[in-house]
């Protein structure tokens, strides 16, 4: 079927089963495709098929495959959202991504992700733009904003969704991101947030002089439930 699509590049299988996407393995696949988003989980039938994709600069999709190093054959990805079942090995998971140097929006949930995960991988990405975390309980730490230097100087939008388990204190590296623009806190964090931390993101605040986030202009943050 690709061959009487030529100048294909973008295509959506969020429908599509692991065997009805088995046939990309088989076809000549068209050089231009560059965006693929699959909305079901992603199997080893999927990953076979995506891995002989390498002009990929957009991915979405669940994982829920072991090793998901087809990942890291992907190197032009610009774009990745993914969200992962507890199978899926983090360390293998964050060795593709750092191969994929080319990233600039990056969302990740995954129930056993942790910051020291974070810090090995975030030093290789240095382009970086946005930062995006859903459901992750593990995640106990921002410290590796803070190891990621170049993250003060680049990152402009950063995520938190139902990261329940961070302390309101980890905000001091949120603090510490320079070039950040727009900040969004939903339902995270062990306790509500004070008046005064909420103060210091607000953008329409007096306190915005105070704070180490001069280019902050949007903020939007809801309680733990």
């Amino acid at each position: 079927m690709l061959r009487s699509l030529p100048q294909l590049t973008q295509a959506d299988f969020g429908d599509w089963s692991a065997e009805q996407l088995a046939w990309l393995a088989a076809e000549p696949i068209p050089i231009q495709l560059k965006s693929v988003g699959i909305i079901r989980r992603v199997g080893s039938a999927h990953a076979a098929s995506l891995a002989r994709l390498p002009n990929l600069t957009f991915l979405s999709g669940g994982l829920m495959l072991e090793d998901a190093s087809f990942i890291g054959s992907l190197r032009k990805l610009q774009i990745v959202d993914l969200r992962c079942e507890p199978q899926v090995d983090v360390q293998r998971l964050m060795a593709a991504l750092a191969q994929c140097s080319d990233i600039s929006s990056l969302t990740l949930s995954h129930p056993q992700l942790g910051a020291a995960h974070l810090a090995t991988l975030l030093p290789h990405l240095p382009r970086l733009d946005e930062l995006r975390f859903v459901d992750c309980p593990e995640l106990r730490s921002l410290s590796f904003l803070s190891s990621t230097p170049h993250l003060t100087s680049i990152l402009s939008k950063f995520v938190l969704v139902n990261c329940v388990s961070l302390p309101p204190s980890e905000l001091v590296y949120v603090q510490q991101l320079g070039s950040l623009e727009e900040l969004t806190l939903h339902r995270s964090f062990t306790s509500p947030l004070d008046a005064f931390t909420l103060a210091a993101f607000a953008p329409d605040q007096p306190l915005m002089r105070l704070r180490a986030n001069p280019k902050l202009r949007k903020f939007d943050s809801t309680p733990p439930s």
